[in-house]
């Protein structure tokens, strides 16, 4: 007798069938994980730099503040404010009636700064690789 075993007619061949579904369920699975796994650390990515740049964003408000004097106009002309009506001392002197101190001068920043393009812009952490291995996911399987 040999070895290797012979095979019979009704064990042999593949049963074809068509699949329930175009994506097989372990490869769901797979995705769902990936996805789930990825938006966690999207998550701890987006907060590290939201929070840096919130704090730099403070540092830049506290030097301009720093070099913002009202009895100094060379630092007022330093920084260019001369001229400008629309700069934020200007326009928390016109709102309050008064010279802003340096707190209400830097949380005034800040509340601009949330509503800026920049903060939005910080958002394309989750966007821009959801897209890429979407797209990679895309071309490696449809074409």
């Amino acid at each position: 007798m040999s070895q290797f075993g012979v095979a019979s007619p009704a064990r042999a061949g593949y049963h074809w069938r068509k699949p329930v579904s175009p994506i097989p369920e372990p490869l769901m699975a797979a995705l769902a994980r990936l996805l789930l796994i990825l938006f966690a650390l999207l998550s701890v990515v987006y907060v590290s730099l939201s929070l840096y740049s919130r704090s730099v964003r403070r540092d830049k408000l506290e030097a301009e503040w720093d070099e913002l004097q009202e009895d100094d106009p060379e630092a007022v002309a330093r920084a260019g404010l001369e001229d400008d009506n629309d700069s934020l001392f200007d326009r928390l002197r016109h709102r309050a009636g008064r010279n802003p101190d340096r707190e209400e001068f830097v949380e005034a920043g800040l509340d601009e700064y949330d509503q800026s393009l920049r903060r939005k812009l910080i958002l394309g952490v989750y966007v821009v690789p959801i897209l890429l291995i979407g797209t990679i996911i895309y071309f490696t399987n449809y074409n």
